[in-house]
């Protein structure tokens, strides 16, 4: 067993202390629960698949840019939209194929640059742990503090100060 104190803030709220030990036994209690693995793994699902709605987001919207520019072109140039039907027409669908993969590639590669700069702007996106959670509502519980918020626990061993 350790010797120290967990001190408990909940909204930066100091609320009480516990034995190092006793939250120890209360992380392992709740990583052992069954229903905070199947939490977590759904947890893990949900963020990958909030990455990929993001990503599929990024490329439709490309694509559907790409579209409206060309139309926006055949408003103002109409005879080179025509002329270009007609040289599509009597290609090889060898050469339609590469186009639409060309078209694909150059709004894979779009799509992967805006999701960088949205990253750099907005942030890394958030992941919601649901082991941490459940440690924070069983903290909660049996500190017996009625108030949902931020759960921050500092440690205090021998005159030093650590911070989960």
């Amino acid at each position: 067993m350790q010797d120290g104190v967990a001190v408990i803030r909940v909204n930066n709220i100091e609320v009480g202390s516990m034995p190092i030990s006793q939250y120890e036994e209360i992380v392992k209690s709740v990583k052992k629960d069954w229903r905070t693995r199947v939490a977590a793994v759904f947890s893990y699902v949900g963020f990958v698949w909030k990455f990929i709605i993001r990503l599929w987001s990024y490329f439709v919207q490309c694509f559907s840019v790409l579209f409206a520019l060309f139309m926006l072109y055949s408003l103002f140039h109409p005879a080179e939209i025509t002329q270009f039907i007609d040289e599509m027409r009597s290609l090889p669908s060898e050469n339609i194929a590469n186009g639409i993969r060309s078209l694909t590639n150059i709004c894979i590669l779009v799509t992967i640059m805006s999701y960088a700069i949205s990253f750099l702007l907005k942030g890394s996106p958030v992941f919601v742990s649901a082991s941490e959670n459940a440690i924070n509502k069983k903290i909660r519980e049996v500190m017996e503090v009625p108030a949902e918020g931020q759960v921050s626990i500092t440690f205090k061993r021998d005159g030093l100060n650590s911070v989960r």
